[in-house]
């Protein structure tokens, strides 16, 4: 097994140890396509993962989400994910549901071997 088959081989035994602390989700992934005529048809594909809460606080910059107002700071929830879990790759403005809650996803961090996402939700 190389290094990165062992990292990913203990961040599934922790997932799967600490069930409890499990939370199931639903990701979902939004795309759009214009449609002649002015029509704009939006597609939502959703996907169940399972997500770990981080219950720090985090405060994002706008610059952190992608815009250039550095001085904006919104406050977010991290949730941990393993990577493997969802088919697509996770992006900031596609959205997680958690229970009756739908919140957008302001972040998104991988570390550098692939199989930990951090996601930051506001």
């Amino acid at each position: 097994m190389t290094i990165l088959e062992n990292f990913q081989a203990a961040a599934e035994r922790l997932f799967s140890t600490f069930e409890e602390l499990l939370v199931s989700a639903t990701y979902v992934q939004e795309s759009s396509s214009y449609v002649a005529g002015g029509n704009n048809v939006i597609t939502q594909v959703e996907y169940p993962i399972r997500l770990v809460r981080d219950d720090s606080r985090s405060t994002l910059t706008l610059q952190a989400v992608a815009t250039i107002a550095p001085d904006v700071a919104f406050k977010s929830v991290r949730y941990l994910m393993i990577t493997s879990e969802l088919p697509v790759a996770a992006q900031a403005k596609d959205s997680i549901k958690v229970g009756s809650e739908t919140k957008i996803i302001l972040a998104v961090e991988v570390d550098p071997g692939g199989v930990i996402t951090t996601l930051y939700v506001g």
